[in-house]
């Protein structure tokens, strides 16, 4: 039984660790995508003005690799994180963690749609074909429900982190205290990160509809220059958030006179409740979060 936990502590460990891993190697990919994109149209001696021009094989791989690492694969692998967080703070139950497993699944049926219709966009423009105003209007909005599926995905998450913590720890034994700077960070993470997203979601969706029926706007406001900073700022927020959420919890761990950790809660913490005639009864399981 010490064995299988440990293996299992080991376990959460390597799959937290490889997931931060993986968000910055992509985000530091996207990085320098975007300063090599930068570098070629305004890069040029004398400060004159260069655009990337024609199809040539660096500018379409270059385009293809920055689909995956821009807003698309990150948001997968970082929800995917918090949804198994979720599901372990649930004691492994699908039922009390449906609902973030579907808006995962439904964020990631997104993501790829997203890249789908990205791709074909960039083939139609590399290869000088006729594309179809539609398709714009149409890349724009579904990236924009993109956003929301993944806004939606980490709220629901957290928030059912929080519940269960709220419900099933004492508030008059003082463990619910233990997990506030837990749920301090969770909830502080989840609200930067999903605010960023539905601002964005909303910039896309504007930009995606029809002229008449686009909000006026005052002249100093251009939604596209807006989504141009979102596109910088979103990817680096996704692959920092859920590093600096581990960071500020295992500073925090030093000080409390707890096992709380920035990998898992203790094994005090009440994931599956059972009943009893006497009442509810704590059935102690490592949530692995």
């Amino acid at each position: 039984m010490y064995l299988h936990k440990e293996n299992r502590l080991a376990s959460s460990k390597t799959i937290i660790i490889g997931s931060i891993t993986a968000l910055y190697a992509l985000t530091t990919i996207n990085f320098a995508i975007s300063w090599w994109g930068t570098n070629e149209r305004f890069g040029a001696p004398g400060g004159s003005v260069q655009i990337l021009a024609g199809p040539t094989t660096v500018a379409i791989v270059i385009t293809i690799l920055q689909f995956f690492t821009q807003n698309s694969v990150t948001f997968v692998i970082a929800d995917a994180v918090l949804v198994w967080r979720c599901f372990h703070a649930c004691g492994q139950s699908l039922r009390s963690s449906v609902m973030p497993i579907a808006l995962f699944i439904l964020e990631t049926v997104l993501v790829i749609c997203n890249i789908t219709v990205s791709c074909l966009r960039a083939y139609f423009f590399f290869s000088n074909k006729f594309e179809n105003p539609s398709w714009n209007s149409v890349s724009f909005i579904l990236e924009g429900a993109m956003y929301v599926s993944v806004a939606a995905t980490s709220l629901m998450a957290t928030f059912i982190i929080c519940w269960q913590v709220y419900a099933y720890t004492k508030h008059a034994s003082g463990s619910r205290k233990r997990y506030r700077n837990i749920i301090d960070v969770l909830i502080q993470s989840s609200a930067l990160y999903s605010s960023m997203l539905v601002v964005e979601a909303v910039v896309n969706i504007i930009e995606g509809l029809p002229s008449s029926l686009k909000p006026t706007t005052p002249q100093n406001m251009y939604p596209g220059l807006i989504q141009v900073y979102l596109d910088l700022v979103v990817p680096l927020l996704t692959g920092t958030a859920p590093t600096l959420m581990v960071a500020r919890m295992a500073m925090l761990s030093p000080h409390e006179d707890t096992e709380v950790s920035s990998f898992s809660f203790p094994t005090d913490f009440v994931a599956r409740p059972t009943f009893h005639s006497n009442g509810p009864q704590i059935n102690n399981n490592d949530v692995g979060c």
